[in-house]
């Protein structure tokens, strides 16, 4: 009795009620907010300061300031998300403008993202309006500053619409930098720095279990590293 027990305990099932093939669900939509006020709007006034300290003289005849570099910051920001969405009429004309190094490594990260092994989409959503006529002028004035030293790239906006897995899957919870992957460091930095935020917080923010540096930690390392100025 006990040997026919230990055969029928090895025993395997093999039913088959007619559900053989599986199919996907549905995509559940991660909304990834931008927040340039968090770490973006300091890092404007550290780099104003910067293009003031390597060409005073210019920089007094420029008429450059924190808030333009700022609102320029923005309306890059701006852009990059319209042509994430199919919705950038701009486009050609948005080429000629010239973005620091830092930006635009950051921007670079910010797209369209699928994780299918999880079913979610997570897509990047900003609102602020730009002017691309001031844009292009304030442009003009900023790549001055490529003599100097100061990196700068011009139609240097991404193609694709795809954005990097491992920082778009980031996002500042309750002051940290929060995530579903483990990934490197230098993700969660550009995370803080764009202020990536869930819009359904309470949705989605269960999934963010692994957790990075905090905001002021990023925020003072950023700001005090000369290379991304």
């Amino acid at each position: 009795m006990e040997n026919n027990f230990k055969s029928n305990a090895k025993k395997e099932f093999n039913l088959d009620f007619g559900t053989v093939i599986s199919t996907s669900a549905a995509l559940q939509t991660i909304e990834v907010e931008i927040d340039p006020e968090l770490i973006m709007k300091d890092y404007a006034r550290v780099f104003t300061a910067n293009l003031q300290r390597v060409n005073h003289d210019k920089f007094l005849d420029s008429g450059i300031t924190q808030e333009k570099v700022f609102d320029y910051f923005k309306g890059i920001l701006k852009i990059r998300v319209e042509s994430v969405q199919n919705n950038c009429p701009n486009w050609r004309k948005a080429k000629a403008l010239y973005i620091p190094a830092w930006v635009q490594f950051a921007i670079s990260r910010v797209g369209e993202y699928i994780d299918r092994k999880r079913g979610l989409k997570f897509v990047p959503v900003y609102e602020e309006q730009y002017d691309l006529s001031s844009m292009l002028e304030f442009s003009i004035t900023l790549s001055s500053w490529v003599e100097d030293g100061i990196d700068m790239f011009k139609d240097a906006f991404p193609r694709d619409r795809e954005g990097d897995p491992d920082t778009m899957s980031l996002a500042v919870i309750d002051n940290y930098v929060k995530g579903i992957n483990q990934v490197p460091s230098i993700n969660s930095y550009i995370a803080a720095f764009l202020g990536f935020k869930l819009k359904s917080d309470n949705n989605f923010a269960m999934l963010y279990r692994i957790r990075y540096d905090d905001v002021d930690f990023i925020s003072s390392s950023l700001l005090n590293t000369r290379e991304i100025m």
